[in-house]
């Protein structure tokens, strides 16, 4: 659990450069739970990039208008994306090229579409760093979070080699691919549990209708 701050910067749980097969599921969860930087950085490969998406708390007008107003999740973390990402460091291009530092453009007050397809940002990426966005605004500063992951991303995830979990000195020795088999099952226990169900993809604010960036702006 974590108490909200204004800003801060968030890795994607699938970037390549986080090394899973030195840390255990139990490393990565209470990092995608936290989003604590210092949770995951040992585990950063040397002399790899992994992408920051630097994030501020989305303004209130866009909270409950632009962002809040669909009811699927999956358009939600798009907008929430769109509103909070500040500054993108370590973008790493279709060309292989990476660009160190990167401020997206916004029109009344969010990044458009066309520069997210024009940089390649994932979808994986927009859903995930989106769905911490709008967690990161939506609770009272005062109370404390668990940043959740989308389900997809879960999955994916759960294809990844981990360490396997501590074992203590009176249990048997496992092989790397029970270990392997085991961390993936947990993985996806977590993914059942996050991922929203059907009947509960309205956002927190019950509205229906769909405001676009001028809209709100106006």
């Amino acid at each position: 659990m974590s108490y909200r701050k204004e800003t801060f910067r968030v890795v994607s749980v699938l970037d390549p450069a986080i090394d899973t097969e030195r840390m255990t599921q139990a490393q990565m969860k209470e990092y995608f739970e936290t989003r604590d930087e210092a949770k995951i950085a040992p585990f950063i490969k040397p002399g790899a990039k992994p992408t920051w998406f630097h994030i501020r708390e989305i303004p209130r007008r866009l909270c409950s208008g632009f962002v809040g107003t669909p009811d699927a999740h999956f358009v939600r973390n798009e907008r929430a994306f769109m509103a909070a990402v500040t500054r993108i460091q370590n973008l790493h291009q279709e060309d292989g090229s990476v660009m160190a530092e990167f401020e997206p453009s916004r029109q009344h007050d969010v990044i458009p579409e066309e520069v997210l397809e024009e940089r390649g940002i994932s979808e994986a990426e927009i859903q995930e760093v989106g769905a911490v966005a709008w967690t990161h605004s939506f609770l009272a500063r005062r109370m404390r979070r668990s940043y959740p992951v989308p389900l997809i991303c879960l999955e994916v995830l759960a294809a990844r080699d981990f360490l396997p979990a501590e074992s203590s000195p009176s249990s048997q020795a496992t092989s790397s691919g029970e270990a392997s088999s085991a961390s993936q099952a947990a993985l996806s226990e977590t993914a059942n549990t996050t991922a929203p169900s059907a009947d509960s993809s309205a956002s927190p604010t019950a509205a229906t209708a769909t405001a676009t960036p001028s809209e709100v702006a106006a």
